[in-house]
């Protein structure tokens, strides 16, 4: 899309492009992991809670 529209001219803006919508791609992968270790961290503070 970027290609056919002028934006990118050259093999290494390509790269360059796909790189950094890679990085991107990834903090949603982090954030996504971080939200459920820290959902099953007060999953296990409250059924910790429950047994005493």
């Amino acid at each position: 899309m970027l290609a056919d529209s002028g934006i990118i001219q050259t093999e290494a803006e390509m790269r360059g492009v796909s790189n950094v919508l890679n990085a991107a791609a990834l903090t949603y992968v982090a954030g996504l992991v971080t939200a459920i270790l820290q959902l099953l961290y007060y999953v296990s503070l409250i059924s910790g809670r429950r047994r005493n």
